[in-house]
């Protein structure tokens, strides 16, 4: 029997194969072991989703939703003129997912698992379930993330048995932390905490919060017209930036420096970028010292997640993190 997990996270999409109980192997979906999870909207009505959505993106912005998931509690996405349902975007994702599955297995999985992010609430778990629904029919079955990731660490490293560990879960749109512990009938959590609104998206917006302190006042009205475009050629150089922001916090995950292009009349002297680099580091919790906001607030989704440990295993063995791609400094790499 084939066990399909998928994890339509908010930046990725990641998906493994178990057969028969042996452990879960990543799949290679367009080449890669990650997708992104966007989609654009053709003039057609057909829905592109992951790497050739990002592509189609660079030709008109307003018809791209990167991270349809997080829209949620939204019902619909305007993708141009057109309103898309929020679900039929996640199905359009998971409906590539399958259609590589079902490609590579022959036929369609016979059980398969959607994992959910801690800081999610049961609007979100529902909207997953229907797309997954709209994709595989009826008995698809909601798994947390965390313990998902708790499995797979059991698996593939030498855990003590009886022993405590933590995982924690860190992607695009929140973070999440769990204690579990390994034992005959399997792996099970002790506790768990999740918190929204931290993670590579936050970082984002910390870094182009510190861009625009030191390049906004240049030309503010210029700067304006960037966050509020109002037509196709503006909306290319705002999104264009917005990616280059993206990229760059994405580097500061292995280098103290990263350049940043900035489009007329914005573009950084060497004096503006070292400026730039000493602010940028602790708004997005740089891995050397961590000390940022994004960073303490990490921290403390774990001392969460940890209270509900019992005494004796108050202190995990182990630290794992989730299957996520989206890079963030050291103190949070998914």
């Amino acid at each position: 029997m084939w066990q399909l997990t998928v994890d339509l996270g908010a930046s990725r999409t990641v998906a493994s194969l178990a057969q028969d109980g042996a452990p879960a192997q990543l799949v290679q979906i367009d080449g890669a072991s990650a997708v992104p999870s966007a989609v654009y909207l053709e003039q057609d009505g057909r829905l592109l989703v992951g790497l050739e959505a990002q592509r189609r993106a660079e030709h008109d912005p307003a018809r791209y939703e990167p991270s349809p998931t997080l829209r949620i509690p939204e019902t619909n996405l305007l993708l141009g003129e057109h309103l898309v349902p929020v679900v039929d975007a996640m199905a359009a994702v998971l409906g590539h997912i399958a259609g590589e599955i079902q490609q590579r297995l022959g036929a369609p999985p016979e059980q398969v698992l959607l994992t959910t992010p801690a800081y999610w609430g049961p609007v979100q778990a529902q909207a997953l379930l229907q797309a997954a629904t709209t994709v595989w029919g009826h008995g698809v079955q909601l798994l947390a993330g965390t313990q998902s990731a708790g499995d797979y660490c059991a698996a593939h490293s030498a855990m003590s048995p009886g022993r405590p560990f933590a995982v924690y879960d860190l992607g695009a749109g929140g973070v999440g932390c769990a204690v579990l512990v390994a034992g005959p009938q399997g792996v099970t959590t002790l506790a768990s905490k999740g918190a929204s609104g931290v993670g590579g998206h936050a970082a984002d917006a910390a870094l182009m919060d510190q861009v625009a302190q030191q390049v906004s006042g240049r030309a503010p009205q210029a700067w304006q017209a960037l966050q509020q475009p109002d037509d196709l050629s503006a909306r290319r150089v705002t999104f264009t930036m917005e990616r280059n922001v993206a990229r760059a916090r994405e580097r500061l995950s292995s280098s103290m420096i990263a350049a940043l292009a900035l489009p007329d009349p914005f573009r950084l002297g060497a004096a503006d970028a070292q400026r730039l680099a000493r602010t940028a580091a602790p708004a997005t919790g740089a891995h050397r010292g961590g000390a940022g906001q994004h960073g303490r607030r990490r921290a403390g989704g774990s001392r969460a997640a940890r209270r509900g440990v019992p005494a004796r295993g108050s202190v995990p063995d182990a630290l794992g993190r989730g299957a996520g791609r989206r890079a963030l400094p050291r103190v949070g790499d998914h």
